[in-house]
């Protein structure tokens, strides 16, 4: 991929472009984390039904919650940014950063649901 983007460089072409991917892996790992919440939400909702199911589901949902965490830790070490000499691209870190903290709360969540299905 490209090289990672340097507040202090001066904004080129090739810093835009490298900003931009950035930009869309983000948004990929902002929709995987997004996704996974879904598919944690489907899981209850199936296997939380039956006493039987809820074994697997803790382990289902301990594996979820460290996916959950990882995703945001990625999130945050992914920020993009941009250099300040450009006006082409914009920062979202605020949302974004956000977006990792509460990944953090649904995993630690996820683990204490785990916890009482187990």
């Amino acid at each position: 991929g490209p090289p990672p983007v340097n507040a202090d460089e001066p904004c080129t072409q090739e810093v835009v472009d490298a900003f931009n991917h950035s930009v869309e892996l983000h948004e990929k790992l902002f929709y995987s984390a997004l996704g996974l919440t879904v598919l944690c939400i489907a899981a209850r909702c199936v296997l939380g039904r039956n006493r039987a199911h809820y074994k697997a589901l803790a382990w289902i949902m301990y594996c979820m919650a460290v996916l959950k965490m990882g995703l945001g830790l990625t999130i945050v070490a992914t920020n993009p940014k941009c250099p300040d000499s450009c006006s082409g691209c914009h920062n979202a870190t605020g949302t974004m950063i956000l977006y990792a903290f509460i990944c953090f709360a649904l995993g630690i969540s996820w683990v204490g649901r785990a916890r009482v299905y187990r």
